[in-house]
């Protein structure tokens, strides 16, 4: 990050309480997380529901920190009277942390000589974020958000890692809730803002598919007043109209589009999936650049990885960024991780896309599971599906709906894994609910759907049941098999998918079944 004075630091805040012994000392990184304290750091001790960091601020010092701000309490006000006595650090106590922590960060980006790009999305932020990061890496000095920084904490601290080399700042921006996209993007002051795509996400904070529009939109609006501010969006998404209503008169808005739509200013044809990736041609006036031309190879599976692509490329050719070897990286991106994952244990071609799940990104994959190459052959395509969170008052017509997309692609094998509490025998009734409506195409259509083929459906109440289904029971995975293992974050079934790998090799080497793996740490976003 910049280099920052204690003083400096300390005035960026509205603080309540203070005591600077060194006024002129550097401070060479912010931390919330006394995990990652290093000399010369300040430390803000964010308040959450089941802790107070004012606790772990003579720890932060101890460990180096030479400055603390903490929420105001009386254990707070305590706890830094005995830092104050000892001068070993400024301290400073404010009435919000996580206000500081944004005041702070918004200090950090005013003294930044970069271009800000922001991506939001209800699918696809995280990897259009990354394929950006890797095009504009080819020629630029690029920082952007690790993991999935994307809400009040993260993009902060995405914010705090750029310094005065820094040239690109790529600021991915997520929502639960009205107004959060609006608070981030006063933080942030992007040039350019990316919307991927507007689908059934947040439902239960955002109220609708219309509420997440105008969440999604905040970030267009907030390119009212910047100097060559430039929107990409989508056209291939059915509420980018709405979006393009809050493009502001100065901001110069691009269009995509992964189905070839000719309106688009940059699109593509040709598009073809393989084991590895996906094969299309550009078009439209922004294929200009003689990189553009000729066949492109992006390996990553989807359409949708296509689309985030195409995101990636039309804000370079918008920045007016020559792409010479950038376009070269297209081929070499690998996923996120969890998100469209493939992995090949004992001849079964494993998905891995557990990170998170709503109807669109859910329908996204099962077009790759339905239409994917398994490298060893032909066999069987198996989706295993855990719940989709916070859908609200739709969440169990969204997943009848979804069965019924599913079974229309031509998935015929289902293992719905979860119930309540993931320990018991019941069936989780969103699961239930997709299983009726997969059931439902097969009733509708007499005995067996179009395809000739009936609806496999399995219940899994554990991760532990799942793994001996799919390995030992009843429809056991065999070589030349593609299975897809989705859902939304709160189910955490990337365990399975490691307790899966696990029974194929074992089972492959004529081996004991191992238990499953130690839980990891868990992930928060």
């Amino acid at each position: 990050m910049i280099t920052l004075r204690v003083q400096e630091a300390i005035d960026a805040v509205p603080a309540a309480w203070v005591s600077v012994p060194n006024p002129s000392g550097r401070i060479r990184s912010i931390s919330t997380d006394t995990r990652h304290i290093e000399r010369g750091s300040l430390f803000v001790g964010i308040v959450g529901d089941q802790f107070n960091g004012a606790h772990f601020a003579a720890e932060a010092v101890r460990q180096g920190a030479i400055a603390v701000i903490v929420q105001d309490s009386p254990e707070a006000r305590e706890e830094l009277a005995r830092l104050e006595a000892a001068k070993k650090a400024a301290v400073a106590v404010v009435p919000d942390s996580r206000a500081a922590l944004a005041e702070l960060a918004k200090f950090v980006r005013g003294r930044l000589d970069a271009q800000v790009i922001a991506v939001t999305g209800s699918c696809g932020k995280t990897s259009t974020k990354a394929i950006l990061a890797e095009l504009l890496a080819a020629e630029h000095p690029v920082i952007s958000s690790p993991a999935s920084f994307n809400n009040d904490i993260g993009v902060p601290r995405t914010i705090f890692l750029a310094d005065e080399r820094t040239e690109a700042l790529v600021v991915e921006i997520g929502t639960n809730g009205p107004g959060e996209i609006a608070s981030l993007a006063a933080i942030a002051r992007p040039h350019v803002a990316l919307v991927t795509n507007v689908g059934r996400s947040h439902l239960e904070g955002l109220g609708s598919i219309e509420g997440v529009a105008r969440e999604k939109g905040e970030l267009i609006a907030s390119l009212e007043g910047v100097k060559g501010g430039i929107a990409v969006v989508n056209l291939d998404c059915p509420r980018t109209p709405h979006l393009l209503r809050r493009v502001p008169k100065t901001t110069k808005a691009w269009t995509v589009s992964a189905e070839g739509d000719t309106r688009a200013a940059l699109y593509a044809t040709d598009v073809r999936m393989g084991p590895d990736g996906m094969r299309f041609r550009f078009g439209g006036e922004l294929a200009t650049d003689p990189a553009m031309g000729g066949e492109i190879f992006v390996s990553l599976l989807g359409r949708h990885a296509v689309a985030n692509a195409l995101m990636g490329v039309a804000t370079l050719r918008a920045l007016e960024v020559p792409l010479g070897s950038c376009i070269d990286r297209l081929a070499a991106l690998r996923p996120e991780p969890h998100r469209m994952a493939p992995r090949e244990t004992a001849g079964v071609h494993v998905i891995d896309d557990t990170y998170n799940a709503n109807p669109e990104s859910l329908a996204s994959a099962v077009e790759v599971l339905a239409n994917l190459t398994n490298p060893s052959g032909a066999g069987r395509r198996v989706l295993v599906l855990g719940p989709m969170g916070e859908l609200g008052p739709e969440t169990l017509e969204l997943h009848r709906a979804a069965g019924d997309s599913a079974r229309r692609a031509g998935v015929t094998d289902f293992v719905l894994v979860g119930g309540p509490g993931m320990a018991s025998s019941g069936k989780d009734p969103r699961l239930q609910a997709f299983a009726e409506g997969a059931v439902a195409v097969d009733v509708a259509a007499g005995s067996t759907a179009p395809d000739g083929k009936t609806a496999d459906v399995h219940f899994a109440p554990t991760f532990e049941g799942a793994a001996t289904l799919l390995t030992s029971g009843a429809r056991p995975l065999l070589q030349g098999d593609v299975v897809l293992c989705k859902a939304s974050r709160a189910a955490k079934l990337e365990r399975l998918v490691e307790l899966l790998g696990v029974r194929l090799d074992a089972r492959s080497s004529g081996a004991s079944p191992m238990q499953a793996p130690p839980k990891g740490k868990e992930v928060h976003t």
